[in-house]
């Protein structure tokens, strides 16, 4: 539900959405929520709605970070 309710504003910004994407890197295979394009840039967005404790929303992004770091040469090549 979040992810339907970026996506549809992201298209009223201008961007280009990919949703239920899979991206291959080696021997892994990585499911984000949202592959947004937007004049040559492009933007994963995986969602995630931490609520554990204070830190759980840095601790979150720097997760999606290292997970998605070697994939954006696979989105670059095609």
């Amino acid at each position: 539900m979040v992810a339907a309710k970026l996506t549809s504003l992201l298209q009223a910004h201008g961007y280009d959405c990919i949703t239920e994407l899979i991206l291959r890197n080696e021997d892994s295979v990585y499911k984000p929520d949202i592959l947004a394009t937007k004049d040559g840039t492009s933007w994963i967005l995986d969602v995630a709605i931490p609520y554990e404790t204070n830190d759980s929303l840095a601790r979150r992004y720097a997760e999606k970070c290292r997970k998605y770091a070697n994939t954006w040469h696979r989105l670059r090549s095609g």
